[in-house]
Parts: C-alpha cells; structure tokens; sequence
C-alpha cells in the first residue's frame, strides 16, 4: 500500500485530504509544518508527498528545495497544493523539484487522478533506477569477470611460454646429454637384466623401458667390430677381474655410428663374488672425429715437410752446381780480361781499356754474387757456420750505397 505525506498547517485539509485518500486506499501519514515535514520525509521515506505552498515559518518552496537537496529525499515525488496559480507560481515551484501542483479548491476526482499519476511514474522512476543499480551491478560483473577472464589468458599466456621455455631446455638439455648410467645385474656369471638411466634415450636412441624390456639390447647395439672386444671385457668383469674404461662404436637406433667411452664398476656380495657391475657410458663421438681430423692433419703435414725437405736437398744440389758451373766460365772471363790489359794479345786503345774496365767490374760483382750463393748452399747443407758479430747498420748502408 502506498504512503503519502500530506502537509499542511491547516488540520481541517489534513483532514479532508487524509479522508479522500484513504478511501482510495492510500497509507497516509501527516506534518503540521515544514520542518517536520522534512523530518518525517527523512526518517518515513514516504511515496509521495502532498505539500501546501503557504505555511507559516518554512513554507511550501523552501521545504520542496530542501527535499529535492538531501539525497535520501529527492526522489520523492511532491505534488504542491496552492491557491496561486500564476505563470510566476508555477515556474517557483517547478524550479525548487515539484513534479506536479493541484489548484485550491480541488476536485477528490483530479486529486486522486493526479497522485495516481505521479505514484506511477514514481513507480517507473524506481523500476528504471533498480534497473539500472542492476546494470551496474551486472557490468561490474561482467568487468569483474572479464578482469579475471583477462587474468586468466595473462596466466595462459605465461604458463604457455613457460611451458615452451621448459620443452626448449628439455631439448637443448637432451641434446646436450653425453652421457648416462646403466647397471648390470649378473647371476653365476651371466648378466640377467639391465636398467638405464632416461639418459640413453639421447646417446643410443633406445629408452630405458626398452633396455628393461629386452635386456641383451644393450650388447646388440655395439658396432660388429667391436662386440668381441667387449665381450672379452665383459667376460672379465663377469669372473671378478677389474678392467680398465674402452671405447668402442655402438649403433643408435636411427642407424647412425657413435662412439662411447664405457666405463665399469664391478659390485660384489659378502663372499666377494661379482652380483652386478655399474657402468658409465658417455659419448665421444666428436672427440673422435675431432682426433680423426687431427690425424689427417698430423700426416698431411708430415707429408708435406718430408716433399718440402726433398724440395730444398734438391734445391742445395741445384745451387751447388750451379755456383759451380757459373764460376767456372767466370773465371775464364776474368783471366781473359787481365791478358787483354797485359797486352798479351797486343796493343789496346784506351778506350777499349775503359770498356774492359767496365767488363771487369760486372764479372767481379757476378764472382761475388755466386760466392754468396756457395755459402747459402754449405749453410744449407750444414758445411758452414755462420758466427754472429756485432755491426753498424749505417756502416752496412753506406756500404750497400757505394
């Protein structure tokens, strides 16, 4: 039922009023005056209000004013209730938050026609004000959920890449894995099982349910050249005999050669008998290959010093005969020149004495070059020492200029 607040400082309107609306079947409460007025509205939280413009002390705009103030108040619709009817009345009035305004006197028929009118649009007022407390109730919600939503691909994303990161090192880790363990149970000198470590998944290709499921696999994957050498091994280790680390070739499953270092550990029982041995395999492929191509390169060099050795023993027999065969004709030419200059051969001009002179001069410097020569070749062959002295390298310059 719906409470109306009729105010009005005369107690025969509230009267009549009170009367017509609760005939209609209205819940109707009274004020006296202005201020109590406000404070019924405050604390009663009426439906609507029924307000008389002239009353004495707060009238009619000032309490309208107040009302439309105070939040918990301004919702409540107020009909005012005047005997002034003026364009200036009415504009006062729409201005302090009336929302309608019954002439005096007034008809019970337009009196409940307009309260009925203004308890429905109340009523669609708060129906739209709920609506809207729902919708922000429902879009902090739906934000509420499309933080979380986004909270929650955030978290996606990272576990995402940290899962990628993870197979990433998982990767490069197995691919980095050059080694792993294995155990070898043994009975009266036989092996009967084996276990591997998930480490010979990344070194033979083979995982460790597959050792665990066949347990001569490990000895059908050893290159066919080197099964007998380690079966001899084995077969020592078997009857108590500690060995020493081997390395030999194994087949990976994808078909490709390895090789690996494989090293054992011989475990016995109380009595001293060998129950089971342990063993590291690690893979040395590229220390192979790396010591392959060492050994290539060791006899391509050695190789090439033994031809570069040949090339200067025939290079020093070469010199030496050819500083031999070029100092014999020099040495006629010179004897030559020096019976030209005595006359043997008679009379000479003095020009063709300048002219031997100058003949003279390049055979000597051709002598000289080809004693030099002569020593090259002893120092090479070793018939020569050379003794080291102090000297002037200005001296030597000027010397080269003369």
């Amino acid at each position: 039922m719906p409470k109306i607040l009729v105010v009005d400082d005369e107690p025969d309107n509230i009267e009549l009023l009170s009367q017509i609306l609760k005939d209609d079947g209205y819940n109707v409460i009274a004020a006296e005056n202005g201020r109590k007025a406000i404070e019924i509205a405050v604390l009663g939280s009426p439906d609507l209000i029924l307000l008389d413009i002239m009353m004495p002390g707060m009238d009619g705009y000032e309490v309208c004013s107040t009302l439309n103030r105070k939040v918990k108040t301004s919702d409540i619709p107020v009909i005012m209730l005047t005997a002034k009817a003026s364009p200036e009345d009415l504009r006062r009035a729409f201005g302090v938050g009336a929302n309608d305004y019954i002439r005096k006197p007034f008809e019970e028929v337009e009196l409940i026609t307009r309260v009925q009118s203004a308890l429905k649009l109340k009523q669609s007022k708060d129906e739209l004000k709920n609506r809207n407390i729902e919708l922000l109730y429902l879009t902090e919600r739906l934000q509420t959920a499309n933080d979380m939503l986004n909270q929650d691909i955030a978290e996606r994303k990272r576990v995402e890449k940290a899962l990628r990161e993870s197979e990433e090192r998982y990767t490069r880790l197995i691919g980095g894995i050059s080694g792993y363990t294995y155990s070898v149970k043994s009975d009266n000198g036989k092996p009967v099982s084996t276990t591997h470590s998930s480490g010979c998944l990344a070194v033979t290709g083979y995982s460790a349910y597959e050792y665990e499921v066949n347990p001569f696999l490990w000895f059908s994957m050893i290159h066919k050249g080197d099964q007998k050498m380690v079966q001899d091994h084995v077969n020592r280790l078997l009857s108590g005999i500690e060995v020493s680390p081997i390395e030999h070739r194994i087949l990976r499953l994808d078909g490709t050669v390895r090789w690996v270092r494989n090293t054992f550990v011989i475990k016995r029982d109380g009595h001293g008998n060998v129950v089971a041995y342990d063993g590291i395999v690690e893979d040395i492929t590229e220390r192979k290959l790396a010591e392959e191509e060492l050994r290539e390169s060791k006899e391509e060099l050695e190789k090439a010093y033994e031809e570069l050795k040949e090339l200067d023993k025939m290079k020093t027999e070469f010199a030496a005969i050819a500083t031999h065969e070029i100092g014999t004709p020099l040495s006629v030419i010179n004897s030559n020149i020096e019976m030209l200059e005595d006359g043997i051969f008679g009379d000479i001009t003095g020009v063709q004495r300048q002219r031997l002179e100058v003949v003279r001069s390049n055979v000597n410097s051709l002598i000289r070059l080809n004693r030099e020569m002569m020593d090259i070749s002893r120092i090479d062959a070793g018939r020569l020492k050379l003794r080291l002295e102090p000297c002037s390298l200005s001296d030597i310059a000027k010397r080269g200029y003369l």
